[in-house]
């Protein structure tokens, strides 16, 4: 059976679980970029801090105001409102014969 230790970069940043196996006596030695300390939950960009041996963690609202704003999307009414507004024109052009 194994056991669940969590890998961090050079900086401390979470990367991703591991699971490590038992050597021949059954005990487990951790990797150098790994620890069982548990993450916090929820997590948002933890960090492994080596000298206090606990992970540290931003706010979700620090981690909010980092990302990029997403562009809103057009509702289904707006997209059909503009489709009727672009047949409008073309209808207006064949029957006026031009710009109405």
């Amino acid at each position: 059976m194994g056991k669940q230790v969590y890998r961090f970069d050079k900086d401390g940043y979470f990367r991703e679980p591991v699971i490590i196996a038992p050597d021949a006596d059954g005990k487990y030695t951790i990797p150098d970029d790994c620890t069982d300390v548990e993450l916090p939950q929820p997590c948002f960009e933890p960090r492994f801090n080596r000298e206090k041996g606990a992970w540290e963690d931003i706010t979700r609202e620090e981690w909010l105001a980092k990302q990029p704003p997403q562009p809103r999307q057009k509702t289904e009414t707006e997209i059909l409102t503009e489709k009727i507004e672009v047949m409008q024109k073309a209808l207006d052009n064949l029957i006026l014969g031009g710009d109405a």
